[in-house]
């Protein structure tokens, strides 16, 4: 989705799992001041989130941008790497890939992505973002009831990369460095370069962990960032993350960024998170003990570049009403002025007719156009589930013995392998041979059991030929399932 060219006030909302945000912001020289920060904790009930969030944003004009923005934890974000520059190709291929990258149907779930540069000749990194309608539909269903007319949906991720750019400034293209923005209950895990996000990864390590047990959860969130910055390492050939900076409820954690300096071996700098605002509201909830881990900064990158924002999760039928109500008041204002020029020239009224004639078999036609469109994403869904079925690669017997070999002990031969389709035990393999000792079976086992790629391991029939002095033996175990 192309970004749309807004300026004036911003509204900025993200309903979380634990906390309910909303920031309000005007243009200030350059950046933004803040007029407005409230918070709430989510509840169950909701009613009690559509009265918070009618009080907290009340009645806005149309010059007023309105953001939403889903928290990391409620989407599925991958970076790709594809092999084309061309706007179109690129299309088709997250088209293909958002089927591969979810284990939900494609009617299930709506997906937007966003160019963020090109890591070589040729090839282009595209930051995908998949979330299910159930989702959008919960949210959208608050902002209606709240009376709030929501002109994007994006995602915290992008926020938080638009406030890396104005806390930290462009990192130029050689180099990178890692943001920790820890919230309440988790953190996001970013890596920005070339002014751009170019790997990212939610955390389930928050605040409130930090605060309960400092050492055993800094060392806990140290072992992930280690890992994810190696992962990272290992998915291109981008440069290395040169230091970590800490943001969020992390600047109110005095302890944090030295445990984590001294368990990374690694620079890490703190940075609060409202630094970018020029100005700053007489009330700050965070100061509260209650939000004391709850972090803002990806509201307020969304607040500071509102009007270049490029993903946009929302769907289509909330598009097309809003479109509608727009139309409705544009032809309600008509309507009034139409009225009363009749009152003057009754022709005017045969004018009017014609009109509302004309848009109605518009909006027929438009709807006649979107059927072709069906089609396609029909035909498209039928390619996507062919192309998912025979990369399966886990399920195919000629990789399960490319696994196999490397794990069977140098004295086991084995003499079958059986793998049961059954819908009742989906991945189970059985496999049978012969051993010169006990000893060698139960090296088979544990290899298998150490394996990332089996499970459920299990050993049965073992019996010793009196004549070979040999052990016939007989193994089970299951295919483990590849995480979405």
């Amino acid at each position: 989705m192309a970004p749309f060219k807004r300026k004036g006030p911003v509204v900025a909302i993200e309903i979380g799992d634990e906390v309910i945000k909303v920031l309000r912001a005007e243009p200030a020289g350059g950046g933004v001041s803040l007029s407005q920060i409230s918070l709430a904790e989510t509840a169950e009930d909701g009613k009690a989130v559509v009265a918070f969030l009618s009080k907290a944003v009340g009645r806005v004009s149309r010059k007023v941008t309105v953001v939403a923005c889903l928290p990391r934890s409620q989407v599925n974000l991958r970076m790709l790497e594809l092999p084309s520059t061309d706007p179109a190709e690129i299309a088709d291929m997250v088209d293909l890939q958002a089927g591969k990258q979810t284990p939900y149907s494609r009617e299930e779930v709506l997906f937007d992505y966003k160019i963020t540069g090109s890591p070589r000749e040729g090839y282009s990194r595209v930051m995908l973002v998949i979330v299910q309608r159930s989702a959008l539909r919960h949210h959208f269903n608050l902002f209606e009831e709240a009376g709030i007319d929501v002109d994007r949906m994006s995602v915290s991720s992008e926020g938080i990369g638009q406030w890396c750019n104005a806390a930290l400034g462009t990192i130029p293209s050689n180099e990178a460095v890692a943001v920790l923005d820890v919230d309440s209950e988790s953190s996001d895990l970013i890596v920005v370069s070339g002014g751009a996000v170019v790997f990212t990864r939610n955390l389930r390590i928050g605040a409130r962990q930090l605060q309960q047990d400092r050492g055993g959860a800094a060392r806990r969130l140290a072992r992930e960032i280690r890992q994810s910055l190696a992962a990272y390492s290992g998915d291109g050939d981008g440069p290395g993350a040169s230091r970590l900076v800490l943001t969020g409820a992390g600047f109110g954690l005095e302890d944090t960024a030295q445990r984590l300096e001294e368990d990374l071996q690694f620079a890490v700098d703190r940075k609060n998170s409202l630094s970018p605002a020029r100005k700053l509201p007489e009330s700050i909830p965070m100061r509260d003990e209650r939000f004391g881990g709850v972090s803002i900064a990806a509201l307020l990158g969304i607040a500071l570049a509102a009007g270049s924002l490029e993903l946009d999760l929302m769907p289509d039928p909330v598009r097309m009403r809003r479109d509608l109500t727009a139309r409705a008041h544009t032809l309600a204002s008509f309507g009034m002025l139409v009225m009363a020029v009749l009152m003057a020239l009754s022709m005017l009224a045969v004018l009017k007719l014609m009109t509302r004639y004309r848009e109605t078999e518009e909006l027929v036609n438009r709807s006649r156009r979107l059927d072709p469109r069906v089609e396609q994403v029909d035909r498209m869904d039928a390619v996507v589930k062919a192309v998912r079925a025979r990369r399966a690669l886990r399920e195919t017997t000629f990789n399960i013995l490319e696994a196999l070999h490397p794990l069977v002990p140098r004295d086991v031969l084995l003499d079958s392998v059986a793998r049961e389709t059954a819908a009742r035990s989906p991945g189970r393999i059985t496999l049978r041979g012969v051993a010169g000792t006990r000893q060698d079976i139960r090296l088979l086992v544990n290899r298998l059991e150490q394996s990332p790629l089996f499970r459920d391991v299990q050993e049965s029939g073992t019996r010793m030929d009196r004549v070979t002095g040999k052990f016939t033996f007989q193994v089970q175990c299951r295919i483990e399932e590849e995480e979405a």
